[in-house]
Parts: structure tokens; C-alpha cells; sequence
């Protein structure tokens, strides 16, 4: 009686491990599935902004952004509007990267993509006077790569685009 015993409780506690386990599994692929969630929601939201960005910009912006480097005291309202768009949507790209990076990891670090989007943000009169004017637009967390991207030598829209032909010859 004693051996049918100890088999009864050791046959109690195997099962009692394997719907623990099974508990743990369940809550961990719950975990998971939330964790995709909230990445697929916050890639819909940004690929949604950027799409309106893009209706905005319009099929050839190149004109407008190329004036808002050189000229950006001539831009009429509805080339401002063309070229702000162009400097949100470097933003929102930034951002976009931002959240998904905290949600699933991308395997590129959000502060390289930032630095490259800001650097064409803030290589523009319009982007750096929108830094000093309305400086609580720029959240926290982009402090240090707003830092890294003022102290290059050369940040004007002219070394950015001539940088830029360089790299892509």
C-alpha cells in the first residue's frame, strides 16, 4: 500500500509541474502576442501619419525642399506647408523607429536613424528656428542625438545634400 502510495503522490506532483508549466507557457504566448500587437498598432499609426505627409509633399517636393535650404524667407504658404511636411515626415520616420525599437527589436539602433533624420531636419533654416522657437516639440529622449547632430561641423542644407551625392556616387 505504501509503494501505490508514494507512485499516487509522485503521479499528484508530476501533474501538478505540468499544469504549472502549462500556466507559464500560456502566459508567456500571451505576453508575446501582446507585445506584437502593440508593434503591428504602432507601425499602422506611423505608416498612417507618414501617408498623409506624403499626400502633402506630392509627387516631386525636391523643388520646394531645395528653396527652404536656400531661400527660406521665399517660400510662399503653400510651399511652407510642402516643406514642413518634408521636416515632419524625417520626424516621424525617427519616431516611427523609436517606438517599434521599444516595442520588438529592429536590429538598428533608433538613435542611428534619428541622427540621419535629423540631420536633414536640422541642416534646414526652418528646422533649426522650430529647435530654438519650440523647443518642447523636441521630446527628451532625442536630446542626446540632437546634441551628436548640432556639433557637426558643416550642418547647412548645402553640405548635407553635397555629402549626400557624394555617398550615393
Amino acid at each position: 500500500m505504501n509503494g501505490k502510495r508514494s507512485l499516487f503522490d509522485l503521479v499528484q506532483l508530476l501533474t501538478a509541474l505540468a499544469v504549472l508549466v502549462g500556466l507559464v507557457l500560456v502566459v508567456w504566448e500571451l505576453q508575446q502576442a501582446r507585445v506584437l500587437a502593440r508593434a503591428q498598432l504602432s507601425s499602422e499609426h506611423w505608416s498612417e501619419v507618414l501617408q498623409n505627409q506624403r499626400v502633402i509633399l506630392g509627387e516631386n517636393p525636391a523643388l520646394v525642399i531645395a528653396k527652404a535650404c536656400t531661400s527660406p524667407d521665399e517660400l510662399t504658404p503653400a510651399e511652407r506647408e510642402i516643406a514642413l511636411a518634408y521636416l515632419d515626415t524625417r520626424y516621424f520616420m525617427a519616431e516611427r523607429t523609436r517606438t517599434i525599437e521599444a516595442i520588438a527589436e529592429l536590429g538598428v539602433p533608433w538613435e542611428d536613424v534619428a541622427r540621419v533624420n535629423f540631420r536633414a531636419i536640422l541642416a534646414t533654416p526652418m528646422g533649426r528656428y522650430d529647435l530654438e522657437t519650440f523647443p518642447e516639440r523636441w521630446p527628451k529622449h532625442y536630446e542626446n542625438v540632437i546634441k551628436q547632430v548640432l556639433a557637426q561641423d558643416n550642418l547647412d542644407c548645402n553640405h548635407y545634400w553635397n555629402d549626400y551625392d557624394e555617398w550615393l556616387s
